[in-house]
């Protein structure tokens, strides 16, 4: 069975969650922001959806610290290790994290992206150390990405492996 730790928020991810789940993906956890009570919420909470499936959820103020990391697999010097230049320069600590954790699960799970069109770029560098990106919703994210970089060319696709 494919496991899954998740990275969520607002209507995408809610999306995004239930695309994982509809097939049987077994998500072991959900990570998003804490839904503050003083704000007006017009989207769909991925708090409140994960609760629904019975699914765990952290809020954590910062998902950068030890504790989430802990949380998710404790493994991000993994991937440091393995780090490439050009993606150590381009990654934040939030994008870090989840080829940290891909790497450092026996089973090497592929990171699913639903939005982030950077992801593009670095699909190909990761793969090469053992790191899959599978993108879930592909034409949204190439949307994207030709939004985001209107004089670059769009970038090839990985070819899918999870189990349909």
């Amino acid at each position: 069975m494919t496991r899954a730790v998740v990275f969520a928020y607002h209507d995408v991810g809610v999306r995004c969650l239930k695309v994982l789940l509809a097939p049987g993906v077994d998500v072991g956890l959900v990570v998003t922001h804490a839904d503050s009570p003083s704000e007006q919420i017009w989207f769909d909470s991925v708090a409140r959806t994960a609760a629904a499936y019975g699914l765990p959820v952290i809020t954590p103020a910062d998902a950068n610290d030890e504790a989430t990391f802990a949380a998710v697999a404790g493994a991000a010097a993994a991937v440091e290790a393995e780090a490439d230049p050009a993606l150590e320069a381009a990654f934040d600590a939030s994008d870090r994290k989840f080829a940290a954790v891909a790497h450092a699960h026996p089973d090497r799970p592929a990171i699913w992206q639903a939005a982030d069109s950077k992801w593009l770029d670095w699909w190909p560098a990761l793969q090469a150390r053992g790191v899959r990106v599978e993108f879930l919703c592909a034409p949204d994210v190439c949307a994207s990405y030709q939004k985001k970089f209107p004089n670059k060319p769009a970038p090839a696709l990985p070819e899918p492996s999870r189990d349909d």
